[in-house]
């Protein structure tokens, strides 16, 4: 982590925003280090709370200001763990890619223009890229197979908080909820 008087006299808020900072700096210079403590803020989503569940469209808006987060984090761990080779940061990669996956199949991103790559990449393919037989993340793999699971480790999203009752509108390519019509 940042050493906190590299930081200032800043607020937490402030001081870990900073921390992000340097960490995708780093990362996108190849840094494994900073690629495993890179992180995507889950503050200030819009409509976050518990109050009207059932509106798709506000599941939707926040669901997509998640994934662009999100998105941000998976393009720089992906770089680093299969074009600079750190293994170590592919579980994290994995572990981002999944939640993706999981926002995906509950609201329906996958119509999104600028999500369609990320969302069709294969996590085999991912890890058989790496194409070279490593003991220690195999182990390490196996260990942690159990311990990503975004119901449970994201609980204050809109899009987890219910299973939504979607089957007549959907998230068109530009991420503005549309009346489904060929499903009547």
């Amino acid at each position: 982590m940042q050493n906190a008087s590299m930081l200032g006299r800043a607020t937490a808020e402030e001081r870990e925003e900073r921390s992000n900072t340097y960490f995708k700096q780093g990362a996108r210079l190849g840094s494994g280090k900073c690629a495993m403590y890179l992180r995507f803020s889950t503050d200030n989503l819009p409509y976050e709370g518990r109050d009207d569940l059932d509106n798709f469209e506000l599941a939707a808006t926040q669901a997509i200001e998640f994934m662009d987060r999100l998105m941000e984090c998976i393009q720089i761990q992906k770089f680093v763990a299969l074009h600079c080779r750190h293994h170590q940061v592919l579980l994290r990669l994995l572990e981002n890619l999944s939640l993706a996956k999981a926002i995906n199949e509950r609201i329906g991103l996958h119509e999104v223009k600028r999500y369609r790559l990320l969302l069709k990449l294969e996590i085999n393919g991912i890890v058989d890229a790496l194409s070279r037989p490593n003991t220690w993340f195999a182990k390490s793999l196996g260990r942690n197979q159990w311990r990503f699971n975004a119901f449970a480790d994201y609980p204050n999203l809109r899009v987890f908080a219910k299973p939504y009752e979607n089957r007549y509108q959907k998230v068109n390519a530009e991420g503005e909820v549309e009346f489904d019509a060929s499903l009547l």
